[in-house]
């Protein structure tokens, strides 16, 4: 009898370090990305469905700041005055933006609910306009939108004449780095009068939208005999 209950003890005593031991995993287990303030929105989310979407989130960060599997913790705090949640025909739209102050950078997050089938398709993780942004000196970069494409993006191609006559045509353009970059076409024939009028006009243009040309990659493609149309 004594023996029994020493097994029986042994045995409870054995099935609580193992629920311990698992509690403590969960408790010290960490995410590489944690979205915050959900508490402060009527998001109507189950755990499942947060999780789901913070590895969405975590996975495009990955792909756009090229972040490794290393990397933990990263806080998403969801701005609750940007928050947005309308449903019709069974499907929820969601809008809201998220602020990263880790490495100081803003998000539009974009996604649908159908019913309980899940995420209608991946979430949308794209760049706010910089008026949006927390950190608007930080230059934005989703993975189908940039500052550029939110900002002068919207009003390219762009053409204008010089006083000389050429035609100035602005564009965007990938670097061989896979940079963004604005490239500027006019047939100067190496007249240094002719680049430096068309920078000053463009640095206009810019300025004239809003914005600050310092933030841009400008690039000047010089030709000549016309070949820059």
């Amino acid at each position: 009898m004594k023996n029994q209950r020493i097994v029986l003890i042994s045995l409870a005593a054995g099935i609580i370090i193992v629920i311990l031991v698992a509690l403590l995993g969960v408790l010290l287990a960490k995410k590489p990305l944690n979205l915050e303030n959900l508490d402060q929105v009527d998001s109507g989310l189950t755990s499942s469905e947060v999780t789901d979407l913070e590895k969405y989130i975590w996975e495009s960060l990955q792909r756009t700041q090229g972040f490794s599997d290393n990397q933990v913790e990263i806080v998403a705090l969801i701005r609750p005055s940007s928050f947005s949640k309308v449903t019709n025909d069974n499907i929820t739209n969601y809008n809201f933006l998220i602020d990263i102050d880790e490495f100081k950078a803003t998000y539009l997050v974009s996604f649908a609910l159908m019913g309980n089938k899940g995420f209608y398709e991946s979430p949308m993780i794209d760049c706010p306009t910089p008026e949006l942004m927390k950190y608007p000196e930080t230059y934005c970069k989703g993975e189908k939108t940039s500052t550029t494409t939110v900002t002068i993006g919207r009003s390219l191609p762009y053409y204008f004449n010089l006083s000389s006559g050429e035609l100035v045509t602005v564009t965007l353009g990938k670097t061989e780095a896979n940079e963004e970059v604005l490239n500027v076409r006019v047939s100067s024939c190496g007249n240094e009068t002719i680049v430096a009028e068309t920078r000053e006009k463009v640095n206009a243009w810019i300025e004239s939208l809003g914005y600050e040309p310092s933030n841009y990659n400008i690039e000047i493609l010089e030709f000549c005999d016309g070949a820059g149309n």
